[in-house]
């Protein structure tokens, strides 16, 4: 890596333990591997920005953002980040660290949820972007970064499970309504990853029901 044709040769899965650059273990694992158990630890900052003067008055707009931002947050970043068409090397470096390598070896369970080292500076855009967007309005740009970050938690820990978790293979206790949601959007999933990497980029809602 970077593979000469990389833009078709990225897409086709292996089974193979492909790393970011030979012989920088550490830099691999820091990049590209992390467990799906750290996700939880967004919870704390999802506290600590959450607006504290009315506290109550700014709880439908983090339920808003949660359903509305984050679905177009998810797939503008899937779609036209993590699927952006590379030529340089660097670029190639940075898409198999985000993206690429997931795609190398879907299988491998510790390449499912993004490293602190990617999703960190990616919120801290986000941030910015809210600051701007919302005139510096503090409490409505907390508000909204809470949502937006609590989607990014469902989205990390539904992907961890479309991965780790068949369909068949869900507990007995989980309700109908609830396995045949789960059936779709493994069915989703798996169609992005083996049938047609330009489609379905929607991971943790069904793209069709949000169209």
């Amino acid at each position: 890596m970077p593979h000469k044709d990389y833009n078709e040769w990225v897409y086709k899965e292996r089974c193979d333990d492909v790393v970011l650059i030979e012989g920088w273990k550490i830099a691999d694992n820091l990049m590209t591997r992390m467990s799906y158990r750290w996700v939880f630890a967004w919870v704390f900052p999802i506290i600590y920005i959450y607006p504290s003067h009315n506290p109550r008055q700014w709880l439908a707009v983090v339920i808003l953002s949660f359903f509305t931002v984050w679905p177009l947050v998810e797939m503008v970043l899937h779609k036209y980040v993590f699927h952006m068409n590379v030529n340089s090397t660097w670029k190639k470096l940075l898409h198999f660290a985000l993206h690429g390598v997931h795609h190398v070896n879907p299988h491998d369970l510790t390449r499912l949820v993004m490293p602190f080292t990617a999703s960190v500076p990616i919120a801290t855009i986000i941030w910015y972007i809210l600051m701007l967007v919302t005139w510096d309005n503090k409490p409505l740009m907390q508000a909204i970064m809470c949502g937006i970050l609590l989607g990014y938690v469902k989205y990390d820990l539904t992907h961890y499970m479309l991965h780790a978790v068949k369909p068949e293979d869900l507990p007995k206790w989980i309700p109908e309504m609830s396995a045949k949601w789960y059936k779709k959007l493994y069915a989703q999933h798996r169609s992005h990853h083996f049938t047609d990497h330009t489609k379905d980029f929607a991971v943790s809602y069904l793209q069709e029901r949000a169209i």
